[in-house]
């Protein structure tokens, strides 16, 4: 029971983050066309979201459905990820604050987009990417569920094959100044220069 209560905490908490910052950002600067997302992968990241969440409720809800997919996994492991995955919350709070209203769901930009160098994005180019799917990752441990693992792998291929579209939206947008922020920032992880040399 305990840990169908940790997974709806952390589930619930971090829609209830993303959806304020995504509503207020769709507010003052309208929503941004899936069009140069391409419809196929639309279909595998929104198809295999609503899988996932359908999991997450059953997990939560109706555990008994689930059961069949159920991996081991020892209680101190999924004690640390719940742990672990608590920290993601605050971490995405951080990060949509600072991106502001330049959050987006595809790879395009809106015509007042700016580049965001604060935050997390001071050291990680993409801290979305990198939060969601530690939280995902401890979402599946906590669970015990291999579907989730499933369906959490086919989004983070889709993901990384989008990136590259993603960053050359964003050199093309800001040219120069993207260049050296890149280079001096880690893609999904910080680099240690960023860490040391940065105030």
């Amino acid at each position: 029971m305990e840990f169908r209560i940790i997974v709806g905490a952390l589930f619930f908490s971090s829609m209830l983050v993303s959806g304020y910052h995504r509503r207020r950002a769709d507010r003052h600067r309208g929503k941004v066309s899936l069009k140069k997302e391409g419809a196929v992968m639309v279909a595998v990241l929104r198809g295999s979201g609503l899988v996932f969440v359908g999991m997450i409720l059953m997990f939560i809800f109706a555990p008994e459905h689930t059961a069949w997919a159920t991996f081991p996994v020892p209680d101190e492991v999924r004690w640390f990820a719940s742990a672990l995955g608590a920290l993601t919350v605050p971490a995405l709070w951080w990060m949509f604050t600072a991106l502001g209203d330049n959050i987006s769901p595809t790879v395009g930009t809106h015509d007042e987009h700016h580049l965001v160098t604060s935050g997390p994005y001071k050291y990680i180019q993409h801290p979305l990417y990198t939060f969601g799917m530690t939280l995902f990752a401890c979402v599946i441990v906590i669970a015990q569920n291999w579907v989730m693992a499933g369906l959490a792998a086919a989004a983070g291929v889709a993901l990384m094959v989008r990136l590259p579209a993603e960053e050359a939206e964003l050199r093309r947008r800001f040219g120069a100044r993207h260049r050296d922020w890149s280079a001096r920032t880690g893609r999904l992880f910080p680099k240690l220069s960023s860490l040391l040399v940065h105030p």
